[in-house]
């Protein structure tokens, strides 16, 4: 099978293997010499878990561009004050205003959040990967 592959998809054997981003769904193995090789990380759907990206910035400091347009500012602040509603359960708000905090914190100066899905280009919210990397070579990130 895996003479079938181009050789950029074939799977090589790493030995330097260091896990990011919270456990679960927020959680990758990666081999730590491609993060150190690394100049930019482009993130595809961050939805409210960016510990990947916020952990992959801590071994190398890299522009981020974080894609989704499912979340962003005034979503996180809407989920706030419903929760806030929601007296009998405060750990909803307590949550709620940690994530607030937490999209601030990082996403700023060289780690921005774009707010639009990746895939089939149907122009607004919606582009394709192809756009994706035309942006980033203009700006020069990459």
């Amino acid at each position: 099978m895996n003479g079938l592959l181009p050789g950029f998809l074939r799977f090589n054997t790493a030995k330097d293997l260091i896990r990011l981003g919270r456990d679960h769904d927020g959680g990758y193995l990666v081999s730590r010499s491609d993060v150190d090789a690394s100049d930019t990380l482009l993130s595809l759907g961050v939805n409210d878990d960016w510990s990947f990206e916020e952990d992959f910035c801590g071994c190398r400091d890299v522009d981020v561009l974080a894609y989704d347009a499912s979340v962003g500012p005034g979503h996180f602040l809407k989920q706030a004050i419903k929760s806030a509603l929601k007296v009998y359960n405060p750990a909803l708000l307590w949550n709620s205003l940690r994530v607030l905090s937490s999209y601030f914190r990082f996403f700023r100066g060289r780690r921005r959040h774009v707010r639009k899905f990746v895939g089939h280009d149907f122009g607004g919210l919606h582009c394709s990967m192809g756009a994706v990397l035309d942006a980033t070579e203009s700006t020069n990130l990459f």
